[in-house]
């Protein structure tokens, strides 16, 4: 380890060999706070200051002194720190002076960089849902609609955000407030004009429902603007897939014939759009009882499930696969304007016939007493992975 008694030397030869007027403003008060260090004055320094850009050479000097000051009195060089993007001393978070802790940032975090914050906090991937559910049951607290105050899926996260920046920015542009704990202070009160707001402009009672709870979840409340009365959900209002066949058009890059079994194949199962993507020939597997199923298929939130397979279609289904390898996805690439939505709907209608031996309930009015098969029902619910008897009734079967 060098003594310390040299450093005025060497630090006095590395500036002398350094051109007056050659350095920039930061690196010439670099210079300045390391000749004090040492000699207790800047007077070693006495270049005229420039904005012009050092030069590599000078740079490297400046690293050279700097480093020999970090090798021989650490103490004395905590309030710097090199960046490796270009070896300069830049500034840390400690005060040469006062030795006083400041923000490494130059001033606060904005608004939205606040609230994005906030919602990584709010993140549990790879938590269990169903786990703080039954947790919430043994306690006592269950109630619908249910949550744990936290986000546990991307598509969740992805949806919930935009909604919180969309209400954020609308609360700086018509309120003037810029800052989120202004916001927290009266949430109540402005997230209930919001959502009036969006009430009147006409928006479903579906986008209205999700967008509190949106907010609901980022601020912490579950009772958040709950004398706004949202516009009730009518069965009759739902549009998405109610006529799948009309719009479907064959892509140019797929033969008439993998068109045709791309369409029977989400008729025969009833897949998603992620989880027919991902869905490998392996997957498709016989069962003892003869029945074709497929096995181990990804839903949402990660929940794993066995499809069956509509039984006039199993030929169909076994026919795509043959000769291929078990590793190998069905699909490698689904049509973007594909409505597989409606081949969901077609297949649990089809799965509950087929189930049941009755015919669909009827798709107004209320359903009389008796006229449902609530065990094919069921079944039909877990095939699609909802395992929930009311979306299967409102959004598949009427």
């Amino acid at each position: 380890m060098l003594s310390r008694s040299i450093l005025p030397a060497l630090l006095a030869l590395h500036v002398q060999q350094i051109e007056p007027g050659s350095l920039s403003a930061p690196h010439e008060k670099t210079t300045r706070i390391l000749c004090r260090l040492v000699h207790g004055s800047h007077l070693l320094w006495e270049a005229s200051a420039s904005t012009k850009q050092g030069t590599k050479e000078i740079t490297e000097r400046l690293f050279t002194v700097f480093s020999l000051l970090c090798i021989c009195s650490p103490m004395q060089t905590d309030g710097f720190a090199i960046t490796e993007r270009n070896d300069r001393p830049c500034r840390a978070t400690t005060s040469f002076h006062t030795k006083k802790s400041v923000p490494a940032m130059g001033k606060r975090p904005g608004l939205l960089y606040e609230a994005q914050q906030r919602l990584d906090g709010l993140m549990a991937l790879g938590q269990s849902r169903a786990h703080a559910k039954a947790r919430a049951r043994l306690l006592g607290t269950y109630h619908w609609p249910f949550s744990d105050g936290k986000i546990h899926a991307y598509t969740t996260r992805t949806t919930y955000q935009n909604i919180v920046m969309r209400f954020l920015c609308w609360c700086r542009a018509t309120h003037g407030i810029k800052r989120l704990h202004e916001i927290d202070q009266c949430a109540d009160t402005l997230v209930s004009a919001y959502l009036h707001l969006h009430v009147q402009e006409g928006y479903s009672p579906w986008t209205l429902s999700t967008t509190r709870s949106a907010l609901r979840l980022f601020f912490g409340s579950p009772t958040l603007a709950s004398e706004v009365a949202l516009p009730a959900r009518h069965r009759e209002a739902i549009r998405r897939s109610r006529t799948p066949f009309l719009h479907q058009k064959r892509p140019r890059y797929m033969s008439a014939e993998a068109w045709q079994n791309l369409l029977a194949f989400l008729g025969a199962t009833g897949l998603r759009r992620h989880e027919a993507r991902a869905l490998r020939v392996g997957q498709i597997e016989r069962q003892p009882d003869g029945h074709v199923v497929l096995a181990h298929v990804h839903g949402k939130g990660g929940k794993l499930r066995q499809v069956p397979v509509l039984p006039e279609q199993e030929t169909t289904v076994l026919r795509l696969i043959e000769g291929r390898r078990g590793e190998e996805k069905v699909f490698p690439r689904l049509p973007k304007h594909l409505d597989i939505h409606a081949y969901r709907r077609q297949y649990a209608q089809a799965l509950y016939q087929s189930l049941s031996g009755r015919p669909l309930p009827l798709s107004q009015g209320r359903l009389p007493r008796g006229i449902l098969d609530e065990e094919a029902v069921l079944v039909v619910s877990r095939a699609l992975g909802h395992n929930r008897r009311d979306v299967v009734l409102t959004s598949y079967l009427r």
